[in-house]
């Protein structure tokens, strides 16, 4: 929706800006994507068949228009409730540098 950000996968990375589009497949495969144009960057995700997006509403937090937070940092307690959130819906979460 604005901004401009890299999406990888295992088949290898891309940079996506306003307008441009990205599916995984369900089941999904295995993705990131990290905002590394220096400037802000909304995206809009949708997610079929529902129940996925409650992961998100668990880890994130209501902020205002243009109001941003700091990155959380990855305590035990923090991998603990990502693990939980992961075995409860069924995802798995990788390390950051996967697919590097």
């Amino acid at each position: 929706m604005e901004g401009e950000v890299e999406f990888k996968t295992e088949q290898g990375k891309t940079t996506v800006s306003k307008g441009g589009f990205v599916m995984i497949p369900f089941g999904g495969d295995i993705h990131c994507f990290k905002n590394t144009s220096g400037s802000f960057a909304k995206l809009l995700c949708t997610v079929m068949p529902a129940g996925l997006e409650k992961i998100f509403e668990a880890i994130g937090q209501p902020v205002e228009e243009n109001e941003f937070l700091p990155v959380p940092e990855i305590t035990e307690e923090r991998k603990n409730f990502l693990k939980h959130l992961d075995e409860l819906h069924g995802q798995k979460t990788y390390p950051d540098n996967y697919l590097d």
